[in-house]
């Protein structure tokens, strides 16, 4: 990235040239690399579970200027209602290339086999309810 030049002499077989410098401008035109390791693509989660939002962002250009999601990273995604819901992460490079990246994710009411508050809550009492039976 940035300015680069080259020098050369050009021979014809009897006489050589004047000698030339080229001058180049390298441009970063590549926009940043996102990655969204939580929430997971098509994930499902349990209502009210507590899921961290995990994101990077990269750029071996300029390098990154801005990387923002939908929460900051390390904090609670959205779980606190039943439902699609769309995770986003913006970035923009230190000479304007930009790049959003999206997951979808479901929040779900009930055990689900998954291991956050909510189905454990539900897996106990089915447990407890097997143990009184006799089962």
């Amino acid at each position: 990235i940035g300015p680069d030049s080259f020098t050369y002499r050009a021979n014809d077989g009897e006489k050589n040239s004047n000698v030339a410098t080229v001058t180049i401008a390298v441009n970063d035109i590549i926009s940043p690399v996102i990655t969204i390791t939580s929430p997971a693509p098509n994930a499902t989660y349990q209502l009210n579970a507590s899921i961290a939002a995990s994101y990077a962002c990269a750029d071996n250009g300029s390098g990154v200027a801005s990387c923002q999601g939908t929460v900051a990273n390390g904090s609670p995604i959205e779980t606190s209602s039943i439902g699609n819901k769309t995770f986003t992460v913006s970035s923009s490079d230190n000479v304007g290339n930009t790049r959003s990246t999206s997951v979808t994710y479901s929040v779900v009411s009930g055990g689900g086999g998954g291991s956050t508050s909510a189905d454990l809550v539900s897996r106990s009492r089915r447990l407890l309810r097997r143990l009184r039976a006799g089962a």
